[in-house]
């Protein structure tokens, strides 16, 4: 999957950045308190995101990433949270 250029934007106190690639998707997006990284499957679901805290007193804490799968249908089938904090899956009739 290729990517576009880098989208800069700049706000007096907070400049943010952003990538997307070919399809639109996002897959970065930094300013100076927080780090987010989105990865993406051939049919656009959203496969992972990571967000990573810089302020002191958080950048200790590492990513914590959400993990996300699908059915054959493209449905949403799991939601793995971060830190063993469990897991959400969904059924469908």
């Amino acid at each position: 999957m290729g990517r576009t250029a880098a989208e800069v934007s700049q706000y007096p106190l907070h400049p943010a950045r952003s990538e997307a690639g070919d399809a639109g998707h996002l897959l970065t997006a930094d300013n100076p308190h927080a780090s987010l990284a989105f990865t993406w499957d051939s049919a656009g679901n959203q496969l992972t995101e990571s967000q990573q805290l810089l302020d002191s007193g958080f950048a200790d804490l590492g990513a914590k990433d959400l993990t996300r799968t699908y059915d054959m249908a493209n449905r949403p089938e799991t939601l793995v949270y971060p830190d063993a904090l469990g897991t959400l899956h969904r059924g469908y009739d």
